[in-house]
C-alpha cells in the first residue's frame, strides 16, 4: 500500500476518528470518473474500497488540511523522497491551496420567460445554454395561431427570437407551448406551457448602416418594418434613394442597390418621413427620421471561402470572408463531384438562402450529396464590388474535400388535429416536396377502423416540415384517429 495511505491509516489509529484531523482531512477525486468519489475522513479509513481506490489512483485526488487542500500525490513524493519525514512535515512543506467547493448540479433546462417584444417577433429566454439545433426548430414552438417562420438562438445561447409569418393583434392572448428543446449538454427540457399577450408601443429605429460594396448598403432596423421595400424612404447623400430596395427574410434588413459606385470616403444615408410611404412597424408605429454615416473603401480584394459545413445531405453551409452578391442566379456556382476534376459540374445546386451577409445555405434537392468523402466546388461567384473569388484549384475556382454523413430516416415528430376537419403532420427532416405532398402516402382511420377519405392534394410547408391534411368528413369528437 503507498506511504501515504499507511501514514493516514495510523493517524486515526493513534489519535482516533474524533481527532482535529478526522474533522478536516476529507478527500476530494478531481477527475470525476465512472466509479470516483469523494470520501470523508471516516469512510476513508473504514471501508477498504475507498482506501484501495485512493491507493490505486492517488493523481487524482487531493486532501483537506486546516482549511486548504493538496495533491495526494504530492505528498507521496515528498515522503518518497524523506523517508524520515511525517505526513504533517509533508503538509508543511508543501503549498496548499483553497478548498475545492463541489461543482454544483447542472440546472435542469427551464424556460425563464416567453414574451411578444413587437407583433412580429417572440423571445425565450431559458436558464442554462441550449442546444443550437433544437433550439432552432420551429416546430417545438407550438400552440401559436400564428406559426413562427424562423427561430434564431442569439450570441448568449440562452434566448431564441421567434420569428412570426403574421402579425400578432395587440393585448389578445395566445397561447404557446414549447418542447423537446435540449440543454448544450443534451438533456431534453419538460414541456413549458403558457400564454402572451402582445403590447407594442416601442417606436422603432434605424440602428445600422452596412456597406456591403460601392454601390450596395445594408441598413439593420430595431425590429421588422412593413414597408421596408419601399425605395422612396431612403436618401443618400441627400438625394432619394430611388433604384431597388430588398427587405430581408424577417423585416429587419433592407438591402439597398444604388445607381452608381459611391466615390471612396465618408457618405450619408437616412430615412424620412414625408407622410405618404413612411416605414412603420406591424403596430403601425412611425420610424422616425435619421442618419447615419459610413465610410467606402477601395476594395480590390478577392473574397475567399472562410468554411464549408455540410448540414445533411441536401444542404451546405458556404461562409466567405466578406459580403457576398450571390442570387439565384447563381446557384450552378456552387456544386460537387466525387472525381475531384474542377470541369465536371455535372451535380449543381438547386437553391440559396442568404443567413448573413458572408453565410449562404446551398441546398441540393435534385443532386443530394452521397454519404461518404466528396468535393465541394465554389466559382466565379463575386463580392458587391465585382471582385471574384479566390481560386485553389483553378481561376475564381474553389475546392474542398468535405466528409458527409447519411442523413437519419425521416420520422414522425407529431399529429394533431388542427381544426375537425384538418390534420396537422410533422417531420423531424425537410422532405421532398412531390412526395409529402402525395395524398396516397396517408391513410386517416376512426376509432372504429373506418378510413376517413382525404379530400385535395396535401399541402406542405418546407419551413415547418408540416404537412396538412384535409377530410372529406368532419371527425368527431368522441372518437380516436389514426394517421399512418
Amino acid at each position: 500500500m503507498k506511504k501515504v495511505v499507511s501514514l493516514l491509516l495510523a493517524i486515526l489509529l493513534i489519535l482516533g476518528s474524533g481527532s482535529v484531523f478526522a474533522a478536516d482531512m476529507d478527500l476530494f477525486n478531481k477527475v470525476k470518473l465512472d466509479g470516483s468519489r469523494d470520501y470523508t475522513f471516516d469512510e476513508f479509513v473504514g471501508k477498504d474500497d475507498a482506501f484501495s481506490y485512493v491507493a490505486d489512483h492517488m493523481i487524482e485526488y487531493v486532501i483537506e488540511h486546516n482549511g486548504l487542500y493538496y495533491n495526494v500525490q504530492d505528498v507521496q513524493d515528498y515522503l518518497d523522497a524523506n523517508p524520515e519525514a511525517s505526513f504533517i512535515d509533508a503538509i508543511n512543506s508543501l503549498a496548499g491551496k483553497d478548498v475545492p467547493k463541489p461543482a454544483p448540479a447542472p440546472d435542469a433546462l427551464e424556460v425563464v420567460s416567453v414574451s411578444a417584444i413587437n407583433l412580429r417577433q417572440v423571445e425565450v429566454k431559458f436558464n442554462t445554454a441550449v442546444d443550437k439545433t433544437t433550439a432552432q426548430t420551429i416546430t417545438n414552438y407550438g400552440g401559436l395561431s400564428i406559426t413562427p417562420n424562423g427561430a434564431v438562438l442569439q450570441s448568449d445561447n440562452k434566448t431564441v427570437i421567434l420569428n412570426l409569418g403574421a402579425t400578432l393583434v395587440q393585448y389578445q392572448d395566445y397561447p404557446i407551448t414549447i418542447v423537446n428543446v435540449k440543454s448544450a449538454d443534451g438533456k431534453v427540457m419538460q414541456a413549458y406551457n403558457t400564454t402572451i399577450k402582445p403590447v407594442d408601443t416601442t417606436i422603432p429605429t434605424l440602428v445600422s448602416v452596412t456597406p456591403l460594396g460601392s454601390a450596395t448598403l445594408e441598413l439593420t432596423f430595431s425590429e421588422p418594418i412593413q414597408n421596408l421595400a419601399t425605395v422612396g424612404n431612403y436618401k443618400i447623400d441627400n438625394v432619394v434613394h430611388t433604384s431597388t430596395a430588398t427587405a430581408s427574410a424577417f423585416d429587419t434588413k433592407v438591402t439597398l442597390v444604388l445607381p452608381a459606385d459611391l466615390v471612396p470616403g465618408e457618405h450619408k444615408v437616412a430615412v424620412f418621413a414625408d407622410g405618404t410611404l413612411d416605414l412603420r412597424d406591424y403596430a403601425n408605429l412611425l420610424v422616425p427620421a435619421k442618419e447615419l454615416k459610413f465610410t467606402v473603401e477601395e476594395d480590390t480584394a478577392l473574397p475567399q471561402v472562410s468554411s464549408i459545413e455540410v448540414l445533411s445531405q441536401t444542404k451546405v453551409k458556404v461562409t466567405f470572408s466578406k459580403p457576398m452578391n450571390i442570387t439565384n442566379a447563381n446557384i450552378g456556382d456552387f456544386y460537387w463531384n466525387t472525381t475531384g476534376m474542377a470541369s465536371d459540374v455535372a451535380k449543381p445546386a438547386n437553391a440559396q438562402k442568404k443567413i448573413d451577409a458572408n453565410t449562404f445555405e446551398i441546398t441540393f434537392t435534385t443532386n443530394p450529396l452521397p454519404a461518404g468523402e466528396v468535393h465541394f466546388f465554389v466559382k466565379d461567384v463575386r463580392d458587391f464590388n465585382g471582385n471574384p473569388i479566390a481560386g485553389n484549384v483553378a481561376t475564381n475556382r474553389y475546392s474542398e474535400k468535405v466528409t458527409v454523413t447519411a442523413d437519419a430516416a425521416p420520422t414522425v415528430t407529431g399529429v394533431k388535429a388542427k381544426t375537425d376537419t384538418t390534420i396537422e403532420v410533422t417531420f423531424s427532416t425537410d422532405m421532398k416536396q412531390a412526395s409529402a405532398q402525395t395524398a396516397s402516402k396517408y391513410v386517416v382511420k376512426d376509432g372504429e377502423g373506418k378510413t376517413v377519405n382525404l379530400t385535395g392534394a396535401p399541402s406542405y410547408n418546407t419551413t415547418t416540415k408540416v404537412v396538412t391534411l384535409t377530410l372529406a368528413t368532419a371527425m368527431s369528437g368522441t372518437k380516436d384517429y389514426t394517421v399512418t
